[in-house]
């Protein structure tokens, strides 16, 4: 939700308006008028819970200075890291965005490991939106050794522009570092690699 600050103004100047209108108007300011007051700001609270859950989304983005990437996206990650056989590793991976108008949670999944964002934003600049993150993974219970959990951080370019993509590059304190970029998007949000690979993207 917007911050607390910017709710605050909102429901004082929601009341002000209320009570202006009132004192214009000569209407006595007794405990029903009170009430309404009360009202008032409950709906405007309401209002503000709605923009954010899901409202922004019906904004053109130059307005709300948020792109909509709400979904489960396919990609491929291609890495500095080398197999048995000693070349670059290249995974199929999904990026699942959980986002409202205020908060942001980024999961990616692969085969063997799973990540999760611990922390989130999309920087506007020069006429373009990036997403930043930084996440922590961890490996699937059988699948830990060689592969202990690890921190890192991914910035991607979003396109929204004809078919809607994201890519860019990730690195991670194991001193592994690629890029990654998707191939499709689905609207709905997979909780896991199986799930997602289920999906129908576009």
């Amino acid at each position: 939700m917007p911050n607390s600050a910017w709710t605050r103004g909102l429901i004082f100047l929601a009341a002000g308006i209320w009570f202006g209108l009132a004192f214009i108007l000569g209407i006595p300011l007794n405990e029903t008028w009170l009430r309404l007051v009360g009202g008032v700001a409950s709906i405007v609270v309401l209002l503000l819970l709605a923009f954010d859950l899901f409202a922004w989304r019906w904004f053109p983005v130059w307005l709300v200075k948020r792109p909509n990437i709400r979904g489960t996206w396919k990609a491929t990650l291609r890495s500095n890291w080398t197999d048995t056989d000693g070349k670059p590793v290249e995974k199929d991976c999904y990026v699942v965005v959980h986002q409202s108008y205020s908060k942001l949670c980024i999961e990616v999944y692969f085969a063997i490991s799973d990540s999760v964002s611990t922390s989130a934003n999309i920087i506007q600049g020069e006429g373009r939106s990036t997403l930043w993150f930084t996440y922590r993974s961890e490996g699937h219970a059988l699948e830990q050794e060689g592969n202990p959990p690890h921190r890192g951080a991914m910035m991607l370019y979003i396109s929204l522009q004809g078919r809607p993509g994201l890519a860019g590059d990730y690195w991670t304190e194991r001193e592994t570092k690629g890029r990654i970029e998707t191939s499709g998007r689905s609207k709905k949000l997979a909780g896991s690699f199986q799930a997602a690979k289920e999906l129908n993207y576009v």
